[in-house]
């Protein structure tokens, strides 16, 4: 369809359905009701190309056949505007379940389809029931998957982007998971404006890889839960110019943990929930990387939080189990703000082996008031190194354990205020 001014669905909960064929909608304005391509064996793709805005209700392009004689991937979905976004899933109802309301790509036995928006004002996507887009492998019960999940894309030049139901945090905001011995897709949101999503942003897996999950912003960042364990863990990175807010960040592996890195430069940073990236490996020699580019196995684990403001956070555990010695880190670092932060546990799981080290713990703040738990950096074969600095501030952390069956850790408190520490134990043989 292509329209000199305007394309328009006079009734907005229509829907407009080409079962394995593609759409593509060319217009000044698009003001659209459903628009579904699915199909049992090959969905067609979807183009919706506004100069100005764009609004539209449900947007599938999914395989639901889960016949083993049929593998075949999602449609890929492309929302472009040169105003505003709006997927209006509250509105857009006639003959669609409201559980399947949002934007899909998903495939029940073969790759998921892309899902990219692009707009230069703002994007605001609606999701009232089960989740807003999803580009995930399976989604089918009892069917297991036999695909990747595929990568979301969410850009506002000019604006900022809402994703979600404030009402509901227990929607899937967006999802681009896959199961065992597949990998889930990358997502990434940027946006000149706030960026507030309300419910899970996931990029898990079973065995496979945890996708990347990259959300920046130059004005505040809300989400709920961050999720991007699997096989291997995922990168999470959250950037903003103001306040950063999170329930948890999940990036643990089962072979090994993810990156997590938080950084705001001007604004507080508050993750309620735990930060998560361990791994239960016993042997880095094992794990097939795939499709994933890691520069140093030994640092994936590693949590970098950074900004000048306050910073409060909930429990960190970035232990693992790796033969090799290990650097993964965790850094928290605030320019002259106060921290708290719950326990962190930096250790090697290991009890038995000897050739497992224990990670870095640096907190450090300019010159507010560091508040920390236990810390545990044990290793069979080292401890890993303490560094609690509260500059002009004062410093409180609970106990701390960097003993090892061979070097113990070094621990250092520092803080030209008061200092208040529980039991150390750095003994070494």
């Amino acid at each position: 369809f292509t329209a000199l001014n305007q394309f328009l669905m006079v009734d907005q909960t229509d829907t407009i359905e080409t079962s394995g064929r593609n759409i593509e909608v060319n217009a000044n304005t698009i003001l659209a009701g459903n628009i579904i391509t699915d199909s049992v064996n090959a969905p067609g793709t979807i183009d919706l190309i506004a100069t100005d805005s764009l609004e539209v209700g449900a947007v599938r392009a999914t395989i639901s056949n889960v016949s083993p004689a049929v593998v075949a991937d999602g449609g890929n979905i492309n929302l472009n505007a040169g105003g505003s976004i709006t997927v209006n899933g509250s509105e857009a109802t006639s003959g669609v379940s409201p559980d399947l309301l949002g934007i899909s790509a998903l495939s029940a036995n073969g790759n998921a389809g892309s899902v990219t928006l692009r707009a230069i004002d703002d994007i605001n996507i609606i999701c009232p029931q089960a989740f807003c887009i999803e580009t995930l492998a399976g989604g089918i019960s009892g069917i297991a998957a036999r695909g990747n999940g595929a990568d979301v894309t969410v850009t506002s030049r000019d604006g900022g982007i809402t994703i979600g139901n404030p009402a509901n945090n227990n929607v899937v905001a967006i999802d681009a998971k896959s199961t065992d011995g597949f990998d889930s897709g990358d997502i990434l949101v940027t946006a000149s404006d706030d960026i507030a999503i309300s419910g899970v942003v996931a990029a898990i897996t079973g065995t496979g890889q945890g996708g990347d999950i990259n959300i920046t912003s130059e004005g505040s960042i809300q989400a709920g839960q961050v999720r991007t364990d699997g096989g291997i863990g995922g990168l999470a990175r959250l950037a903003a110019r103001g306040d950063v807010q999170l329930e948890s960040i999940l990036a643990e592996g089962i072979d090994l943990g993810g990156f997590v890195v938080v950084n705001s430069r001007e604004g507080d940073i508050t993750v309620t929930g735990p930060i998560q990236t361990g791994s239960d490996n016993t042997d880095m020699t094992t794990v097939d990387f795939g499709r994933r580019t890691v520069p140093d196995p030994r640092l994936l684990g590693t949590v970098d939080i950074a900004g000048t403001a306050s910073i409060q956070l909930g429990d960190v555990d970035a232990s693992g189990i790796i033969e090799d010695p290990s650097v993964r880190e965790v850094n928290i670092n605030s320019r002259g703000g106060d921290i708290t932060v719950g326990n962190i546990q930096a250790g090697s799981n290991d009890t038995g082996g000897l050739n497992d080290s224990g990670g870095f713990v640096d907190v450090a703040s300019g010159g507010g008031r560091v508040v920390v738990g236990n810390i545990n950096t044990q290793g069979p074969d080292g401890a890993g190194r303490v560094n609690v600095n509260a500059g002009t501030g004062t410093a409180i952390v609970g106990t701390v354990q960097a003993d090892s069956l061979q070097t113990g850790g070094q621990v250092d408190i520092a803080a030209e205020g008061n200092v208040q520490v529980g039991d150390i134990n750095a003994q070494g043989t």
